[in-house]
């Protein structure tokens, strides 16, 4: 319970035992009037010059980075098999506040690329991470009359929700991205932030931020944490296709069998 609080029910308490000394028959009423009054005083007058240290809003820290590797086109690296257009990046997320926990902590991204798969790197100090981006059959390609078949895609879209990250808890992530052959230099992907936690007198408080996410030297992927979104803003959800799609003049779409960026060998699903 909050100190104000505190003192302002000891000063309730003994207000009542005054009011309750005043109605006594004894010769002594009137000083234990004076003495519980002036008691139930101090506490309550005491009140306004207590000094609370406020609490801020819990800065987080946050991050989208490559990880540099060399694989081969055709090995299996955590369960996929590797394709040139394939790359790994880093998502971490800190809370770097010594004393405030956060709460309900949901991010959601859209990354310029798809999300192959994605798993817990490291983590310290959260409770119940999870994390939704699957890869599912999402259409069908074929004839003008008839759909012949379907075909996997991978979504651009990544959510994250942490039930509490503790005082300076983090945690890391790993994603597989496909990226895509052609991006223009002012393309853009997106990132929010979502969180609660609860200040110096108890109630919750709630911070959203928003950022775009960037290319760098026109492939490398990051947070933009110099510049905030502010209002609306335009959001691109995509699906990449695990293999590219051939549109025919008589308007057949069909699966191209090799991948483009490497000849010798297909996109690989992971393995079950």
């Amino acid at each position: 319970m909050h100190i104000k609080l505190i003192l302002h029910g000891l000063a309730i308490f003994f207000g009542i035992i005054a009011g309750a000394s005043a109605l006594l028959s004894s010769q002594n009423k009137i000083p234990l009037f004076i003495c519980f009054s002036l008691i139930a005083a101090v506490f309550e007058l005491t009140i306004p010059f207590l000094q609370i240290n406020k609490i801020v809003s819990p800065q987080i820290n946050y991050s989208l980075q490559r990880v540099l590797s060399n694989y081969a086109p055709g090995i299996v690296v955590n369960g996929v098999i590797w394709q040139n257009d394939f790359e790994e990046y880093l998502f971490r997320i800190q809370n770097e506040h010594a004393k405030v926990e956060i709460y309900d902590l949901r991010i959601d991204m859209d990354v310029l690329g798809g999300i192959v798969t994605q798993s817990i790197f490291s983590q310290e100090g959260c409770e119940n991470i999870n994390f939704s981006s699957q890869p599912f059959l999402s259409s069908g390609i074929g004839n003008r009359k008839n759909i012949t078949k379907t075909f996997k895609t991978y979504s651009n879209n990544l959510k994250i929700n942490i039930a509490k990250l503790f005082p300076e808890g983090r945690c890391e992530l790993k994603l597989l991205i496909k990226t895509l052959p052609r991006m223009a230099q002012d393309e853009s992907g997106f990132f929010g932030v979502d969180y609660r936690y609860f200040d110096q007198d108890g109630h919750i408080e709630k911070k959203s931020l928003r950022h775009k996410i960037l290319l760098k030297n026109g492939k490398l992927m990051f947070i933009d944490i110099s510049s905030i979104i502010e209002g609306t803003h335009k959001r691109s959800i995509s699906m990449i296709p695990e293999r590219p799609l051939i549109f025919k003049k008589d308007g057949r779409v069909v699966i191209k069998e090799n991948n483009l960026t490497n000849q010798s060998s297909e996109p690989g699903p992971p393995l079950d």
